[in-house]
């Protein structure tokens, strides 16, 4: 069994890693910077300075290696986009709702799974099964999509709800 889980272990760490570095070197390789579009007339001096700041003028393998050791201790970096925030504050703030519609889909699915897998075994081998196991794969698409489009209309929380709102508060 710890050989087991020692594998399975080993190869979480490597799909991690090949996601981060697949990500890292696709996103480097779009034209352009993450500055270029801030503002038309902003002088050459001012951006060559805040690809300084952000190590963008660094060789590729360097920034690579730099964002990777940043990784592995938990910091992602500064935001390019919002001045003196980091990317772990992006995402600190956003984590209570995605944890909140996380937990919720969990409780949906648990409530309507249990059912469904109750009444399923009480009606074995009646044509009815049949529509409790079509019920069964169904669900997972459909009650998923139906909770969250009605109560993000009901309740202005869910992340449908933050394009119109425009806050995740």
């Amino acid at each position: 069994m710890g050989k087991y889980i020692l594998k399975r272990l080993v190869s979480t760490v490597i799909t991690v890693l090949a996601i981060i570095t697949i990500t890292f070197f696709l996103m480097r390789m779009i034209p352009g910077g993450p500055f270029d579009d801030m503002s038309p007339d902003m002088p050459q001096e001012s951006l060559d300075a805040i690809n300084e700041r952000y190590h963008l003028n660094d060789p590729l393998i360097m920034q690579y290696f730099t964002y990777l050791g940043g990784v592995v201790k938990g910091d992602l970096g500064p935001s390019y986009r919002l001045p003196g925030v980091t990317v772990n504050d992006i995402i600190a703030q956003g984590f209570p709702v995605s944890a909140k519609v996380g937990l919720a889909a969990i409780g949906v699915i648990l409530v309507f799974g249990i059912t469904l897998g109750i009444a399923s075994a009480l009606r074995q081998g009646r044509p009815e099964e049949f529509l409790l196991h079509w019920g069964f794969r169904f669900q997972d698409l459909w009650w998923r999509h139906l909770f969250f489009m009605c109560s993000a209309s009901f309740w202005a929380y869910y992340p449908a709800m933050v394009c119109i709102h425009g806050s995740i508060t």
